[in-house]
């Protein structure tokens, strides 16, 4: 949803542009075995990475703005 929004929007929330968040994906991707699972993408998985990174919510807090489990988040 970020990365088709507003490039400041993208920043604001992840700490990254727009490019250096694909840019991220690819290379974890290709270098640091960054892989889709059952329940989850690996464009969420970074986006909810960086967010907790930038944030500093509990897993908690995560799961319910990500409505997601507290297994998956983390």
């Amino acid at each position: 949803e970020l990365l088709n929004d507003h490039p400041a929007r993208c920043r604001d929330n992840l700490g990254v542009s727009q490019e250096g968040f694909i840019h991220l994906e690819a290379l974890l991707i290709r270098k640091g075995g960054l892989q889709s699972s059952k329940f989850i993408g690996t464009r969420e998985q970074l986006g909810i990475f960086l967010y907790a990174v930038i944030t500093d919510l509990s897993m908690r807090k995560l799961a319910k703005r990500f409505q997601r489990s507290t297994e998956t988040i983390n």
